[in-house]
């Protein structure tokens, strides 16, 4: 595995930095803090947007349908859950918003030590690590494959175990994230976006 594998940067265009502006308008460090307190999880989502709710100006943006936009934000020093969202995800397009420049993404590879504990709910389709599931608060000490910084638009394969480590960012990290139609598999996706 390698950076090419997990990550594709399409770089910044006018209308990215647009999508970037938007998503700047649910920036609510208080509101990530206590969804952070209520759910246990320092990875959490603080809008989402799905279907007809997604902006037409961003939906006619691309070639390919948008399917739920969402905005997520990480507390800083936090490292987040090890997970794959490739169930129903595969790919997904995310335009950092703030608190990029520092906080990394870790990408492992199929690892036996690794179970999957699925969550299925009707706005999504994950799975966890048993691992870290069964003992609240606990974090792999594992050694990432690789290691990316994503400060720009970037295509991520979420069909491998990932999780984002912002142990050494003082700020919250806040991303938008668009998931398209008919979950297109990471090499698709760049071909339709980038």
């Amino acid at each position: 595995m390698n950076n090419n594998n997990v990550m594709h940067d399409v770089g910044w265009s006018p209308v990215y930095k647009k999508m970037q502006d938007y998503g700047k308008e649910f920036i609510n460090n208080l509101l990530a803090a206590n969804t952070v307190a209520s759910f246990g999880d320092l990875h959490v989502i603080v809008h989402r947007s799905m279907g007809n709710a997604i902006p037409d100006w961003i939906v006619n943006s691309f070639t390919i349908a948008p399917e739920i936009l969402q905005v997520f934000a990480i507390p800083p020093g936090a490292l987040g859950m090890i997970h794959k969202d490739g169930i129903n995800r595969k790919a997904t397009f995310n335009i950092p918003i703030s608190g990029y420049t520092k906080g990394d993404m870790h990408w492992f590879s199929d690892n036996e030590a690794l179970s999957e504990f699925k969550i299925d709910c009707s706005y999504t389709k994950v799975r966890l690590t048993n691992e870290e599931i069964n003992v609240k608060g606990t974090r792999l000490d594992l050694e990432p494959e690789v290691i990316c910084t994503v400060n720009a638009p970037s295509i991520l394969n979420t069909n491998v175990w990932h999780r984002i480590d912002n142990r050494d960012n003082a700020n919250w990290r806040w991303v938008l994230s668009i998931r398209f139609a008919g979950n297109p598999e990471y090499n698709t996706l760049i071909e339709k976006i980038a």
